[in-house]
């Protein structure tokens, strides 16, 4: 099973943790899902061969715990309207909000698995060694919805975020203003 899900990327599949199996809930293109009374939020990350597993899943549940406040930032952003060309700088801005004020997200890592895999050069030469590690996050989507209707209420009261929307409602206002020649 192993080696054909590394195959289908390219990738052989050296080494994993403690010799099992890749968990059902390994992937890199679904990140977050909801679940009967749960939510879970992966955490990948894909470091050099040589790096060791345990920084490298200690970054994935960095990874994983962190995608909740990304969640509430984005709701944030949905609130207000902000357009894609701002949501880049501004959530980070959020987040890093958000994590200053602690919010009991109630989120918790329940699975983390690694493996180091060789995946082919294509031009002949020797194969590039990784270490991908996941970490699988949950939490209960009520102890989630509450800290985020929660959260999104500490953002909208903080001065410092306020004036940052301030000064971006002011500039997108601005830009709607100029003729489309002087854009």
């Amino acid at each position: 099973m192993l080696f054909s899900l590394a195959a289908c990327s390219g990738a052989k599949v050296l080494e994993t943790a403690d010799g099992e199996s890749r968990p059902k809930w390994v992937s890199t293109t679904k990140t977050s899902w909801k679940e009967g009374e749960k939510m879970f939020w992966i955490g990948y990350v894909s470091v050099d061969g040589a790096s060791s597993p345990s920084a490298a899943l200690n970054m994935a549940d960095l990874k994983a715990t962190s995608s909740p406040g990304a969640a509430i930032a984005d709701e944030f952003m949905d609130q207000n309207a902000l357009g894609e060309d701002l949501r880049d700088a501004t959530g980070k801005r959020l987040i890093s909000s958000l994590r200053k004020r602690a919010l009991p997200l109630g989120v918790q890592i329940v699975g983390r698995y690694w493996e180091r895999v060789a995946i082919p050069s294509g031009n002949g030469g020797p194969d590039r060694v990784e270490l991908r590690a996941f970490a699988l996050a949950e939490a209960q989507v009520h102890e989630f919805e509450a800290a985020k209707s929660e959260g999104v209420r500490r953002l909208r009261g903080d001065p410092e975020i306020k004036k940052e929307l301030e000064e971006i409602t002011k500039a997108q206002r601005e830009t709607e203003r100029k003729p489309a020649s002087a854009q």
